[in-house]
């Protein structure tokens, strides 16, 4: 009596195409999901950073300014709001006499230095000079100052600068982003009683 063979049907053990799209989906999304995340942090790091240089930029020139007044012996503030001025709109020059050098009155040094808030650009610059007079720079001129802060606009518009007899009043911000700005508010008096606006200085 002959026998039948029984012919076992070859089993094929490889991924359906079905299983393929799946995977290839899931990984995507996978892959997707990490980049987000890398993207994000970097975008924080990128704000982080920005802001950090806004702040110091900030300071510095709220330094440079409070030195300057506390050491005058001579103040002149141009660009009031509503007063003629012979600036561009809005933008303001603060002039002083500054003393500088040692305690004793052999040592001491005079120069001019002087800050101006450039409304179009957004800029602090600064510059100091042998005593003689500041005058109102052109845009040409005011490049060649030096740039101690940027993205500025006033704390209480239109005014980075104020002053109430010979105390002066800086209330500005610097902007990395509109949920990030950096906000400086301060006064300072002159230490040596300067006046303010006399004329009485050779730098104005």
């Amino acid at each position: 009596m002959r026998t039948r063979k029984k012919v076992s049907a070859r089993v094929d053990e490889g991924f359906t195409l079905i299983e393929m799209l799946v995977a290839g989906l899931l990984f995507s999304l996978v892959f997707m999901i990490i980049a987000a995340i890398f993207i994000s942090s970097i975008r924080v790091q990128q704000t982080v950073t920005n802001v950090s240089s806004a702040t110091v930029d900030a300071q510095a020139a709220a330094t440079s300014i409070d030195k300057g007044v506390k050491n005058a012996v001579g103040l002149e503030l141009t660009g009031d709001p509503g007063a003629p001025s012979g600036l561009p709109p809005d933008d303001q020059m603060l002039v002083a006499e500054v003393a500088t050098g040692g305690g004793d009155a052999d040592s001491i040094v005079y120069n001019c230095q002087a800050w101006y808030y450039d409304a179009s650009a957004g800029e602090i610059r600064w510059r100091v000079s042998a005593l003689a007079e500041v005058a109102a720079p052109n845009s040409a001129q005011l490049a060649g100052w030096t740039l101690l802060a940027d993205r500025v606009t006033p704390s209480v518009p239109p005014s980075v600068f104020t002053h109430s007899g010979a105390t002066i009043g800086v209330a500005y911000q610097t902007t990395v982003d509109e949920n990030s700005p950096v906000a400086i508010e301060f006064s300072t008096a002159s230490l040596l009683g300067a006046p303010m606006d006399e004329g009485t200085s050779t730098c104005f």
